[in-house]
């Protein structure tokens, strides 16, 4: 399970609207937003890396695209440990773990 998650929301008020697309670095990702959807999130990107998003109404004009949206995903931080450790019965075992950037 991703626990990286993008969560982009518009506000888009047009009675012709029939769903919203949105396109993540100049591909489709989702194209079957119902019409009164507000929000979207996406849980498929990975850190270090950089986006750019689209929300895209459709609507009977044609498309309505909203201005593009960059996003810069942190990478997740490392977690090291050394697992090396040996334990007797009724013995207790203490284990560090250390967090970096």
């Amino acid at each position: 399970e991703n626990p990286i998650c993008v969560n982009l929301s518009w506000d888009y008020n047009d009675s012709s609207n029939s769903g919203f697309n949105i396109i993540r670095n100049n591909l489709e990702i989702n194209n079957s937003i119902e019409s009164n959807a507000t929000s979207y999130q996406d849980c498929t990107v990975l850190g270090g890396e950089d986006y750019t998003y689209k929300v895209v109404a459709d609507n009977i004009y044609g498309e309505t695209l909203s201005p593009e949206i960059n996003v810069h995903i942190d990478a997740a931080p490392t977690i090291s440990m050394n697992s090396s450790y040996s334990i007797n019965e009724n013995e207790t075992c203490v284990v560090d773990i250390n967090v970096s950037d």
